[in-house]
């Protein structure tokens, strides 16, 4: 392989893993789309984990502050969902989990999207 190849596929490679220089233009559709179904996910996942916790500690009519947190999840994920749009196409988060896992992973870790409101006081450690 010549240099001039290899410097070509090593542009293609950075373009097509997501790193490249520039960011994607969101679609405000998708956006809208993503970020709803990202929503919803939590929400049902997060809803499942307590009714399970509420029946093994014996309270299973304990209601679920879904609405209390509806807010603060559709923030969350309306970041994470916009970062994850600007590195890959709508197609590709929809059928490539480890798109989205490593969006999360870095938009949390390098502090892009932070959980806020609710959410946050549940997921982020006390300050004192």
């Amino acid at each position: 392989m010549t240099r001039t190849n290899g410097l070509v596929l090593a542009m293609l490679f950075l373009l097509v893993s997501g790193n490249a220089w520039a960011k994607r233009s969101v679609n405000l559709s998708e956006l809208k789309i993503m970020t709803k179904g990202c929503t919803f996910s939590f929400l049902s996942k997060v809803e499942s984990d307590f009714r399970q916790v509420a029946i093994r500690q014996g309270r299973p009519g304990v209601e679920f502050p879904g609405e209390l947190l509806r807010p603060s999840v559709q923030q969350l994920c309306e970041c994470l969902t916009r970062r994850g749009l600007e590195q890959y196409s709508f197609n590709e988060l929809n059928h490539n989990r480890r798109y989205v896992a490593q969006t999360i992973a870095e938009s949390l870790s390098k502090g892009h999207c932070k959980p806020s409101g609710v959410l946050g006081k549940l997921m982020l450690p006390q300050q004192n």
